[in-house]
């Protein structure tokens, strides 16, 4: 980002406004953009103002970034949480509690937990469970092929990277705005469909999740309802301190009611077309 307004800047002033070519001043630049290009023409106009007379820009969350915010998480993972809990429509209060929010939270480090274990049954053939991580999840996510050692990334690629794009797409009107631009579909999301997505697929209800701990420091531990497991959750790195057993979560039934919302929430986004009858996760 800096070498692109370096660049910017060196174009303006040797090439396409340099002093040579004006008796007087410089004829004024006024820079635009929308999304990232928008986040450039406000940092041009606050870097070089000698040479950007105002900007345009359009959903530029310039302030959204840990270094310039008052906190310690970034401005959009705290703009997601927002929307994960606000009722559905978002201007009509719901009698209901609304668990969208801690029940996604806790969904990451639960994966991860379950691609380790995947990883460790695979070194040792002595495990002898009913099904094995690999069937667990191909089921669960309804996964088109196999599940291999190689879908990991994949999987939860899939499975994170839709929340951003449901903000943005999360108008109070059926919209192909956002599916056009980045899937290149013709095809309407719903009305509100980020609250579509937690409230539609059960994601909003109590699976038996309990979080303890700093949100903001992401430093807590997680409970999983009638599986018996606890996960400590310290940024990246995720440590298992109970007595639970990879039987007794794959056969819980709140970890296959958490697992199963958050696959019919995502499906507001990779299944937008209504006609997916299995996801291929390396497409997403």
């Amino acid at each position: 980002t800096i070498q692109a307004l370096a660049d910017y800047a060196d174009i303006l002033d040797l090439h396409l406004n340099p002093k040579s070519m004006h008796t007087g001043p410089r004829a004024p630049v006024i820079a635009f953009g929308g999304s990232y290009g928008g986040m450039l023409s406000a940092w041009m106009r606050m870097k070089y103002p000698h040479l950007i007379a105002g900007a345009i820009a359009a959903s530029a969350p310039i302030g959204a970034f840990p270094q310039v915010a008052n906190h310690k998480i970034d401005g959009s993972a705290r703009v997601l949480a927002h929307g994960l809990q606000q009722s559905y429509p978002p201007d009509k209060k719901s009698d209901e509690m609304n668990h969208c929010l801690k029940n996604l939270r806790a969904t990451w480090p639960l994966l991860t937990w379950l691609l380790e274990q995947s990883k460790n049954t695979r070194q040792d053939s002595s495990e002898d469970n009913d099904q094995s991580v690999e069937e667990f999840l191909q089921k669960t996510f309804r996964l088109c092929e196999p599940y291999t050692e190689t879908s990991s990334r994949p999987l939860l690629q899939f499975l994170t990277s839709l929340w951003f794009d449901l903000a943005e797409g999360s108008f109070p009107y059926p919209s192909s705005y956002i599916p056009f631009a980045l899937l290149h579909k013709k095809v309407n999301l719903p009305a509100w469909p980020m609250q579509v997505a937690c409230w539609d697929s059960g994601l909003y209800q109590d699976w038996g999740v309990e979080v303890d701990g700093d949100v903001e420091k992401v430093r807590y531990n997680i409970s999983y309802g009638d599986s018996n497991l606890t996960l400590s959750v310290d940024w990246d790195k995720i440590r298992d301190f109970s007595s639970a057993n990879l039987e007794s979560v794959m056969n819980s039934t709140d970890v296959a009611g958490l697992l199963s919302a958050v696959r019919e929430a995502v499906s507001v986004w990779h299944n937008v077309t209504k006609d997916v009858s299995c996801f291929n996760v390396s497409d997403a």
